[in-house]
């Protein structure tokens, strides 16, 4: 009973034939077991990163699939397989025509092509989930103007894009944030203040919290004085203010502070986020170019 058996990079593949049966093997995972006159083409490719086998075969059903063997330059066994095949079954063989036709006479799709589209596709989804919440601001063009109580109690509704009504209680915690890239240090200040509606008292829930950045003791100051503040309702996702800082201000300023009060951005800005969109489209441009390139050479 004839056995190949070749590797790609870490993967081994293997195939296991008889007169009756075929069972290969592509890694630990991909298992193929199908009757050997149900193969209907094979089509062995000989490139300068890896050498490929395809056969394309019906299934019990009736139905065409394929199976792909993939091997490291050099490999014996993959083109003693190939050998066999011509010895065997020559007249099922493609190996003759170029790739385009290879496939086309095969009927199924060519995996290069398949795979760079497939990169593309999850490359899109895994940027659109790691920038959902950017990109949900980014494409909030509203705006409106609302009450600390009415945040409070969820009554909000529309855009996340806000001016809020009221007064900062003087309670407010920062956060120190040091990085170093190439040798140089950066320090991001990033302060949390919570704000109450005027008929607020002590004792009585704080519910809403704004986020400063980069906040010096003067604007600190200034803001305590301020009943108005631009700014963005941060609650898409994971957004929000992290339990380490609520259970500071519950703790340092004995507040009446829920767990997950609602947070919000104090930016100034009436559209937030643009930086999502820039990112979301740089990274895809790269990605773009580079299959495009890989394509191009793979041509």
């Amino acid at each position: 009973m004839p056995y190949f058996q070749f590797k790609y990079m870490t993967n081994t593949c293997t195939a296991n034939i008889d007169d009756f049966t075929v069972a290969t093997t592509t890694g630990p995972f991909v298992k193929k077991n199908f009757a050997f006159n149900d193969i209907l083409n094979f089509y062995y490719q000989q490139k300068s990163t890896l050498h490929s086998i395809i056969i394309t075969y019906n299934d019990a059903n009736g139905k065409k699939k394929k199976t792909m063997m993939y091997a490291n330059p050099g490999e014996p066994g993959i083109q003693q397989l190939n050998a066999y095949l011509m010895e065997k079954i020559p007249g099922k063989s493609v190996n003759g025509l170029s790739e385009k036709e290879a496939y086309r006479a095969m009927a199924i799709s060519n995996p290069a092509k398949l795979a760079m589209v497939l990169v593309f596709v999850i490359m899109t989804a895994i940027l659109g989930v790691v920038l959902f919440p950017g990109l949900t601001h980014y494409f909030d063009y509203g705006f409106q103007q609302v009450q600390v109580n009415d945040v409070a109690l969820g009554k909000i509704s529309g855009s996340r894009n806000v001016v809020i009504q009221g007064g900062l209680v003087n309670a407010g915690e920062e956060e120190t944030v040091t990085s170093t890239n190439r040798g140089s240090t950066t320090v991001t200040h990033t302060t949390y203040v919570p704000i109450v509606g005027d008929e607020w008292k002590e004792g009585d829930p704080v519910a809403v919290v704004l986020k400063f950045n980069e906040l010096s003791d003067a604007d600190y100051n200034a803001a305590l004085a301020q009943h108005s503040f631009v700014g963005v309702i941060r609650n898409v996702w994971w957004e929000g203010i992290g339990s380490d800082k609520v259970n500071y201000l519950k703790e340092h300023f004995q507040l009446n502070i829920p767990s997950k009060p609602v947070l919000i951005e104090v930016t100034n800005q009436e559209h937030n986020d643009a930086y999502a969109i820039w990112v979301f489209g740089g990274i895809e441009a790269v990605v773009l170019i580079i299959l495009v390139i890989a394509a191009v050479k793979n041509k």
